[in-house]
């Protein structure tokens, strides 16, 4: 808020939350925790993914013209 909606002098309230510590280490935790999944995911996807091989090149299909393509006729 600006300043000009508050001109008077009135003192902030302070110290208005309380944080328990052991919710705070609960929650380090879990962050903890879900880092490692995704790094785990992250790493079973580099180990199944194979980006340096090349990949086994099939023949081309045999072309097939429709039945509609022809020799004009006159």
């Amino acid at each position: 808020m600006s300043i000009a909606d508050h001109f008077q002098q009135i003192s902030d309230a302070g110290f208005v939350r309380k944080y328990d510590p052991n919710s705070a280490r609960r929650q380090f935790s879990a962050s903890i925790m879900l880092i490692v999944a995704i790094a785990l995911a992250a790493s079973a996807l580099c180990v199944l993914v194979k980006f340096d091989q090349s990949t086994t090149v099939a023949s081309a299909p045999e072309v097939v013209t429709p039945y509609y393509a022809g020799a004009l006729q006159r």
